[in-house]
C-alpha cells in the first residue's frame, strides 16, 4: 500500500502542471491575445477563461476584475464606447463585469445593431429610397417632392 501511494505522489509531481513557466506561458498568452486573433469574440472569451482556469489549476486564481480587465485590452477599439458604458454600469451596481457577462453583452450589441439595419434597409425599401454608390449619387440631381424631403432622381 505504501509503495502504491509512493508511485502516486511521484507520478503527480512528474505529471502535474504547477511550474513557473507554465503559469508565465497562460498568463502571457492572456495579456498577449486579442480579439482579432480569433474568428469570434466567444473564441476570444473562451480562450481567456481557459488560461484562466490554467493558472486556477496551479494554485495561482485571477480575480474576476483582473481577468475582465485583462479581457477588455484586447478587444477592437471600436468597442470602446460600449466597453465603458458596460464598465460604468457594473461600477454604478457594484458588481464586477465578467468575461461571461461582457460576451453575452456584445452578442446582444452585435444582433440589436443587426436588425436595426435590416429594419433600416425594410424601411428604405418600402420608401421607394434606392441605396447608390457614392459614384453613382454624383450622377443623378436632387428634386423636392411634395414635402416629404430630398428625393434623387436620375440626371
Amino acid at each position: 500500500m505504501e509503495d502504491e501511494a509512493a508511485v502516486w505522489t511521484m507520478l503527480k509531481k512528474q505529471y502535474e502542471v504547477s511550474d513557473m513557466a507554465t503559469l508565465d506561458l497562460a498568463i502571457h498568452s492572456i495579456c498577449q491575445s486579442v480579439q482579432s486573433d480569433f474568428k469570434t469574440l466567444d473564441e476570444y472569451g473562451q480562450n481567456v477563461k481557459e488560461n484562466a482556469a490554467k493558472c486556477s489549476a496551479m494554485g495561482y486564481d485571477i480575480r474576476d476584475w483582473l481577468l475582465s480587465s485583462m479581457f477588455r485590452m484586447g478587444l477592437h477599439t471600436e468597442l470602446e464606447p460600449y466597453i465603458f458604458h458596460l464598465a460604468q454600469g457594473a461600477r454604478t451596481a457594484k458588481k464586477t463585469l465578467t468575461v461571461d457577462e461582457m460576451v453575452t453583452a456584445f452578442a446582444d450589441h452585435d444582433r440589436h445593431h443587426q436588425l436595426k439595419d435590416r429594419r433600416d434597409a425594410s424601411k428604405d425599401k418600402a420608401s421607394g429610397v434606392k441605396i447608390v454608390s457614392a459614384d453613382e449619387l454624383l450622377r443623378w440631381k436632387p428634386s423636392i417632392a411634395s414635402g416629404e424631403g430630398k428625393r434623387y432622381i436620375k440626371a
